[in-house]
């Protein structure tokens, strides 16, 4: 009689070959336990060191001040300071590049450090306290998902449901996902929370965002600051003495060089260990559009979109006027007592918005936060078809007209810079939901939503920008 098959399951009980003569046996509930904390963890990204009240600010954070008042605040630390990769380290425990996130996840830059997307080797901390039997949950923003992964219809594997939303002495991972976990690089700083007098569990730890570099060593900081869009000096490191001087003020590089060559060697060790490697501190707009023929895609011959349907993806939206030129019509119906916006893409970063006041039909522009208008125009009760050419004439300048059935009703106008890949909106008909592209507009009639009938809008790409880094879309 072999039972072997049952062992394997891991089954307790007994089975013979009737249920009248067998035990059956059912495991534990996975749970926690009764004595296990509840874990809540506020993140908030992009902010300087005094932005909070209880660092110094002038801005009152009353709620923030009063958990500081009753815990503990530390300024001896490292984080990478801008959304993604902060949130990244955060979750997994480990350097934001060695697990692909070393900038904004919106964009691959064909780079291991930089795919955007966190591996699944790499077990994030609510992917651990789910195994330990806690029940997971997140709110809010969560940015660690590539923009082209981000479609109802894409592969989830970097969704927050599957990374483990849903560790106080859980062990770390060894396997997740079916891989053998990476290297857990962060340190529990229990110690520290329960005494003021323990000594850091961190001896070391290089930094790098934007291509600012940084590695510490015992209370020893090596520094290298660049200015963006300027070609990079790999030499420029200051030293600082943290435990003199944690807010990094005075450099003491020329007397203690040997001190200086060592954490310069180790950051370049600890930069091709953690993927850190090309640097790039090109400007904002030139890391966005980097790898973009990829995440962008051949855009279609057109594309037709109905009045009425939910804001259509940047996805769909992105590859049809990217750094090209492109035609907007939109059909609809107005009589002289009918407002609101026709069409939006975008949003506060970057759009356009067509949209009608006081009888006229208005286009506002905003490149990035350059914002230009057409010259408003006087419409006539009935159908309308009402168009926006767009001529993308390279160095990102464009520019822009409006037809009315055909007709041009404004001259050719300066719109710039020409639209990349950074807005975080598609395209809305109709009303301009959640973040606007003019906050003029919102701060006015907020989403104003259209009082007639909109037939639909059509999207028609045109050619690329005779310099645009976009190729082959």
């Amino acid at each position: 009689m072999d039972r072997s098959r049952y062992d394997a399951t891991g089954f307790r009980g007994r089975v013979e070959r009737t249920r009248a003569d067998s035990e059956p046996w059912w495991p534990a509930p996975t749970g926690a336990g009764m004595s296990a904390p509840n874990i809540v963890i506020v993140y908030m990204d992009d902010m300087g060191y005094s932005d909070p009240g209880c660092f110094g600010s002038e801005i009152e954070t009353p709620s923030i001040d009063a958990l500081a008042a009753r815990g503990l605040r530390f300024n001896h630390y490292t984080t990478h300071p801008i959304c993604s990769p902060a949130r990244a380290a955060l979750l997994t425990g480990r350097n934001a590049h060695s697990v692909g996130t070393g900038w904004l996840a919106n964009n691959n830059a064909g780079f291991p450090g930089y795919t955007g997307e966190i591996p699944l080797d790499a077990a994030t901390l609510a992917e651990t306290l789910r195994a330990g039997g806690y029940a997971t949950m997140m709110v809010g923003k969560w940015h660690n998902t590539p923009g082209p992964l981000s479609l109802p219809s894409s592969v989830q594997d970097s969704w927050p449901t599957q990374r483990g939303f849903e560790h106080f002495d859980v062990p770390a991972l060894t396997q997740v996902n079916g891989r053998s976990a990476r290297e857990l690089h962060g340190r529990s700083f229990a110690a520290v929370v329960s005494s003021a007098g323990a000594a850091s569990p961190r001896h070391e730890q290089y930094y790098e965002c934007w291509s600012n570099r940084g590695y510490y060593r015992d209370g020893w900081l090596a520094r290298s600051l660049q200015k963006r869009g300027q070609p990079i000096d790999l030499d420029n490191w200051t030293l600082h003495d943290l435990n003199r001087d944690f807010s990094e003020s005075v450099d003491v590089g020329e007397r203690h060089p040997d001190t200086l060559r060592e954490l310069v060697a180790a950051f370049d060790d600890a930069a091709w260990t953690n993927l850190v490697y090309p640097l790039d501190n090109r400007t904002m707009v030139q890391k966005m559009s980097d790898g973009a023929a990829r995440a962008v895609g051949a855009a279609p011959a057109a594309r037709a979109f109905a009045s009425g349907t939910q804001t259509v993806h940047r996805a769909v939206v992105v590859p049809l006027i990217s750094d090209r030129s492109y035609t907007v019509r939109a059909a609809f119906v107005w009589r002289d007592i009918d407002q609101g916006v026709v069409w939006a893409i975008g949003e506060q970063i970057g759009g356009v918005v067509l949209y009608v006041e006081d009888g006229r039909l208005r286009l506002c522009y905003n490149g990035y936060g350059e914002f230009s208008e057409l010259p408003p125009v006087a419409l006539a009760a009935g159908e309308v078809e009402a168009t926006l050419e767009y001529e993308a004439l390279g160095n990102r300048q464009g520019r822009g007209r409006i037809l009315l059935n055909g007709v041009e009703k404004t001259p050719w106008q300066a719109l710039s810079p020409t639209l990349m890949v950074g807005f975080h909106e598609g395209l809305d008909i109709g009303l301009d939901r959640r973040a606007p592209v003019s906050w003029d507009v919102y701060q006015k009639h907020g989403t104003f939503r259209y009082t007639g009938t909109i037939r639909g809008v059509t999207i028609e790409p045109g050619a690329r920008a005779p310099d645009s880094p976009l190729a082959g879309g």
